[in-house]
């Protein structure tokens, strides 16, 4: 091999490699914006008895899920690479198919839904409910629910 030859292999790793690192820096960066620390609680979104949100999961609306609730809390379709293109490019985008009472939305391990961050949901009980359909439980257990700050 000549020089030239393994200058522009060694080249075009180190652009994928810093373009690599620049997907993740924003991969941060953007979920540090969806999802901003909780101080206290704010009135806008403090004020709810009972029922919070209910996702039907049935749909997508411009990258939601649609709250059923009278709340309007719609759920944020993510993406592993935060960027839905190139996630629907490399893993495919969350399909709609037929549920166990009418359509569901089908997720691949690299799309999920996201609340936000709301003070509401910093309390000591709750309850979920959902069905779900795993279809090959060999590969990895899903994370069904997670709260950060």
């Amino acid at each position: 091999m000549n020089l030239n030859k393994i200058f522009s292999i060694v080249l075009l790793a180190l652009i994928v490699s810093v373009s690599f690192s620049f997907i993740l820096l924003k991969k941060i960066i953007d979920y540090k914006e969806t999802n901003p620390p909780v101080t206290s609680p704010g009135k806008e979104d403090c004020n709810i008895q009972g029922l919070v949100f209910h996702w039907q999961f049935d749909e997508i609306q411009e990258g939601f899920t649609p709250d059923s609730s009278v709340n309007s809390f719609d759920g944020k379709v993510m993406y592993f690479f935060n960027n839905k293109y190139l996630s629907d490019i490399v893993y495919g985008k969350p399909k709609i198919t037929e549920g166990k009472k009418g359509k569901a939305l089908q997720f691949n391990g690299k799309q999920w839904v996201s609340a936000g961050n709301r003070s509401c949901y910093n309390v000591e009980q709750f309850t979920i409910s959902l069905w779900i359909l795993q279809e090959n439980d060999n590969i990895y257990i899903p994370t069904i629910m997670a709260k950060s700050s």
